[in-house]
């Protein structure tokens, strides 16, 4: 009986029109279990933010597609986000799709959630004296360097003989005693494409990760999306 009333409940879910596909996708997500545990150790996040978050994942955001189609309060039948004009607006084009903020507020979106990661590994290995809070400002130089490790921020690596297509790595640590070097890239894709984005970012980075190993003496390359 209890299962017969779940199935029921799961099947009303995904025939919603606004939600039911998305949290479709997050259910086979395996990646996005426990996304909210950060709320549980966060035990200071200002109200907003926590309320932000909650507008964001269940798409309550005042788009143009949510206000035709949920509040209808837009009677008017163009779409079209309002700073590309070149697909409909709705959140996950908003978040990770729209052109016009491309190289503007992705990237500093991107480069601010990479740097906190980027700090905690220059600080193991003591490159720097202490890690900037998650909130500061402070934006990484392009390289730092000690008799342990040396460590790169978004610098292009060249490859004398081979054709690097993609050769602008977010994150490259060099550890000088253990001789590896390890590859760190990162990407906010929407929930759909993040795998397609994974996949393509292996292949950008692969004749670049190869050349790395000829140049240098590494016994090991390690590379990691995230």
């Amino acid at each position: 009986m209890q299962n017969s009333m779940n199935a029921k409940r799961i099947d009303t879910i995904k025939d919603q029109k606004w939600q039911g596909k998305l949290i479709q996708t997050r259910w086979i997500d395996r990646d996005l279990v426990d996304c909210f545990s950060c709320l549980y150790r966060w035990q200071l996040a200002p109200t907003n933010t926590i309320a932000g978050l909650f507008e964001l994942y269940q798409q309550l955001v005042p788009t143009k597609l949510y206000n035709q189609n949920k509040t209808r309060t837009d009677t008017t039948s163009d779409a079209m986000c309002r700073m590309c004009h070149e697909s409909p607006e709705s959140v996950a084009h908003v978040i990770a799709g729209c052109s016009a903020l491309a190289q503007t507020k992705y990237v500093a979106r991107h480069n601010g959630a990479l740097k906190i990661l980027f700090f905690e590994l220059l600080d193991d290995l003591d490159l720097i004296e202490s890690v900037p809070p998650w909130y500061s400002p402070t934006t990484p130089k392009p390289e730092y360097h000690n008799t342990k490790a040396s460590a790169f921020w978004d610098v292009p690596v060249f490859a004398e003989n081979t054709e690097v297509r993609a050769n602008r790595i977010d994150v490259r640590i060099v550890e000088k005693e253990t001789e590896t070097v390890k590859i760190i890239e990162m990407s906010c894709p929407w929930i759909e494409k993040k795998k397609q984005e994974a996949e393509e970012s292996r292949k950008d980075h692969q004749i670049c990760t190869l050349k790395m190993g000829t140049q240098t003496t590494a016994q090991g390359l390690h590379h990691q999306a995230i």
